[in-house]
């Protein structure tokens, strides 16, 4: 087995942590190791893969399909892996499907911890199924889950009473859910912060979802999101009183991440989060396209409380 090719293996399982670039490069290495030697790959490989179970528990490699998934279910016994799944015309393993029993019966989804769903730009599969009726709404009934930890639904037309149903029944707790791009607003947001298996979630991305001040507010004010660390809310229609709301909650305090991207933060907005005592773990702050411009969080607190940023 080239030693090259062993060495780029050393190299990403030596990191601290995978980004989605490391997975897919880490899942190509698996597959030509495996298939120029397999007796070596079963006796070295996966033994050392083994020993990093930061990584080997926590999305090893990125997938684009579940037959990529049971391939490295069968060659990476008690891995987890993530999966992307893109259910739309084109769609690489059965043609177009007419509905997503094909996911809810796989039982190689047991080995996922990250989920992500998105549908065709028309929010319908082949059999006409709208995601926001039966389609992603079984989601809370899969009891092949049993290791999500991450579930991303971007780009499927969800509207309030979407996220109102599919999370009302889902009992599953998980610390990351992306929501990026759909159609729903406050409500729906309201409906998230109900959920008690949500309030567990370290990484809510609400980005281009018409949240406004109202749906900031129920954040702010969210007793079950107190653990919060990653929260986008870029093109979300996040006005400066929704800005200040934030910056002043305590229940905000644990955020390091934060994406404000094209909302009217104004000056009064970026004084509110330099001078909030509730900011103060915050490491990275996005405010391109805003009054305010793209800045470090630790710069922005550098500046006197009112000044024109």
């Amino acid at each position: 087995m080239p030693m090259k090719r062993f060495g780029a293996l050393r190299s990403l399982m030596q990191k601290d942590a995978l980004n989605a670039a490391d997975q897919g490069q880490l899942w190509r290495l698996i597959k030509r190791a495996r298939k120029k030697d397999r007796k070596q790959f079963d006796s070295v490989w996966v033994p050392y893969m083994q020993s990093f179970p930061r990584h080997y528990r926590h999305d090893l490699c990125r997938l684009s399909s579940t037959r990529d998934l049971k391939r490295a279910v069968k060659i990476l016994p008690g891995a987890l892996f993530e999966l992307e799944e893109n259910p739309s015309p084109g769609w690489p393993d059965h043609g177009v499907p007419a509905d997503l029993s094909y996911l809810s019966q796989n039982h190689a989804l047991e080995h996922v911890s990250k989920l992500s769903i998105t549908l065709d730009d028309s929010g319908r599969l082949a059999g006409g199924a709208p995601v926001g009726g039966a389609a992603l709404m079984e989601l809370s009934s899969w009891t092949n889950l049993t290791n999500l930890r991450a579930l991303m639904l971007p780009r499927n037309a969800l509207r309030d009473a979407d996220i109102e149903e599919l999370f009302g029944a889902f009992t599953r707790p998980i610390r990351e859910l992306g929501l990026h791009d759909n159609a729903f607003g406050a409500a729906g947001i309201e409906a998230i912060c109900k959920t008690e298996s949500l309030q567990g979630l370290r990484r809510l991305d609400l980005g281009r979802n018409a949240v406004g001040t109202p749906g900031v507010q129920a954040l702010a004010h969210a007793r079950g999101l107190t653990h919060l660390e990653w929260l986008d809310l870029a093109h979300a229609d996040v006005g400066v009183q929704g800005v200040v709301t934030l910056a002043w909650s305590p229940r905000m305090a644990g955020l390091t991440w934060l994406d404000l991207d094209a909302c009217d933060v104004l000056a009064s907005g970026a004084a509110a989060l330099a001078g909030s005592p509730h900011m103060s773990s915050l490491r990275h702050l996005e405010l391109q396209r805003t009054s305010v411009g793209a800045v470090s969080y630790t710069h922005l607190r550098a500046h006197e409380t009112g000044r024109n940023l």
